[in-house]
């Protein structure tokens, strides 16, 4: 077992918790302490009573989370916090969360970690917030719809494009998240080609008025990185160890009842603590609400929190843990869409 005051120790130097400056309400560091010692590390975009759930069903008693619990500010610990709290509380749970200072990040960060899955090299720091520069681009000449088909396959599911600049980008921009709002300054740094994950309306109109590209992955799918290279480097560093392969699952779109098998089916394997998303079968009701998709996993799961294994985590020792799958759910959970904010779902398989 090791202590929790050196990995939080060591993780605070590592990430530069105390230089990088961020909204109040991220409260990077440690959120939550537990008895002072860490024998299993989990990893999760966001902190949920699912995330917790799944840490006290795997005996994980260190959560590393890209979004932590306080992001609406001061509240009453009554309801929704109240029972987080208390599973973290009662289960010895120590909550560790890292917002900007994981997205800027040079070797495990968001940003440079999607940059290097979508094969851009040589690239720089760019995007200036809250006193530090968050985003990458790269100076690279390749046909759009290559960069379009590269993301889709790093994020394992479609991606919202609005094609409205050159052909063949010549500089590339990374901002993982919700960055699409930002756009005009985006634009003011000579990029042509913009990738972030979620957008407002307005966002698409203006790629078209500037002349760029603008590609949304999903605020989820593209913050999965961070947490997972994190959990991959603390768990080397600090010699964790687990399991040395991971199980892949198989889909059939096609078969509901053979996709809830085969999700309930699923062993504990090697990788990120991370809730899969599953999709459920719905339809779309208003044109405000979610595009309801059916499939394997999805772009963002608000209710899990949570991504699908991959093949190239097999090397990492830190644990990977299923979601709970409730029998009303079909072997599914509600995924719900960003359609208002310029991005979508998928309906990925699991390759």
């Amino acid at each position: 077992m090791t202590s929790l005051s050196e990995i939080v120790n060591y993780t605070n130097d590592f990430l530069r918790i105390r230089e990088i400056g961020d909204w109040e309400n991220a409260l990077n560091g440690l959120q939550i302490e537990n008895s002072g010692g860490v024998s299993k590390i989990g990893a999760s975009v966001d902190a949920s009573t699912r995330v917790l759930e799944a840490a006290v069903k795997q005996n994980v008693d260190l959560v590393i989370v890209h979004h932590g619990l306080f992001w609406p500010g001061l509240q009453r610990v009554t309801g929704v916090l109240r029972r987080q709290l208390e599973l973290a509380f009662e289960n010895n749970i120590a909550l560790y969360s890292a917002h900007l200072p994981l997205d800027l990040h040079p070797q495990v960060g968001n940003n440079a970690q999607l940059a290097a899955v979508l094969g851009l090299t040589s690239n720089q720091p760019f995007f200036e917030e809250k006193g530090q520069l968050i985003g990458v681009k790269a100076g690279v000449s390749l046909p759009r719809d290559e960069v379009d088909r590269t993301l889709q396959k790093a994020l394992s599911g479609p991606v919202k494009a609005f094609m409205f600049g050159p052909t063949k980008t010549g500089t590339i921009g990374i901002i993982t998240g919700g960055a699409g709002s930002e756009i005009y300054k985006v634009a003011q740094e000579g990029i042509d080609t913009f990738i972030t994950g979620e957008a407002p309306h307005w966002a698409a109109v203006a790629a078209d008025e500037l002349g760029m590209n603008l590609l949304l992955g999903g605020h989820y799918a593209t913050e999965v990185f961070g947490v997972k290279a994190l959990a991959a480097h603390l768990s080397k560093r600090l010699k964790f160890h687990g399991p040395s392969s991971i199980a892949q699952r198989e889909c059939d779109l096609n078969d509901r009842d053979t996709l809830s098998k085969r999700v309930r089916r699923f062993c504990i394997v090697l990788a990120v603590l991370l809730i899969i998303p599953s999709p459920t079968w719905l339809s779309q009701r208003q044109a405000n609400t979610a595009k309801w998709i059916q499939g394997c996993s999805s772009h963002y799961s608000p209710l899990n929190k949570m991504i699908m294994p991959s093949a190239s985590m097999a090397a990492a020792n830190f644990w990977w843990i299923p979601a709970p799958i409730k029998s009303s759910e079909r072997g599914c959970a509600a995924s719900f869409g960003e359609t208002s904010q310029g991005a979508c779902l998928h309906p990925a398989n699991s390759n």
